[in-house]
């Protein structure tokens, strides 16, 4: 991430790469929500990402990743936590 984005929340910054990525912005409230529960990121939500662990700031580039990765209309099945492992093998099969 760029340092300028250090200074935002996990929040902010899910909402901000949401936007630019061209999610529906009366759909960014829970997809937000969604994909900071996937990936255990609720309690962080409020903090500085410069202010993380290592590990948490993986969380939240994988999150991020997934922004662009994911659909609108799939938000539901996110909730699968089967969804994610499914995922790379799917790939490559």
């Amino acid at each position: 991430m760029n340092c300028e984005m250090n200074y935002l929340t996990v929040e902010d910054s899910l909402y901000f790469i949401a936007r630019i990525r061209g999610l529906d912005f009366s759909k960014i409230k829970q997809f937000v929500q969604t994909i900071s529960s996937l990936f255990l990121l609720e309690k962080f939500l409020k903090k500085s990402i410069h202010r993380l662990s290592g590990g948490t700031k993986r969380r939240l580039h994988a999150a991020i990743a997934f922004i662009g990765y994911i659909e609108t209309k799939r938000v539901s099945r996110i909730h699968e936590r089967s969804f994610l492992f499914r995922c790379p093998v799917s790939y490559y099969s």
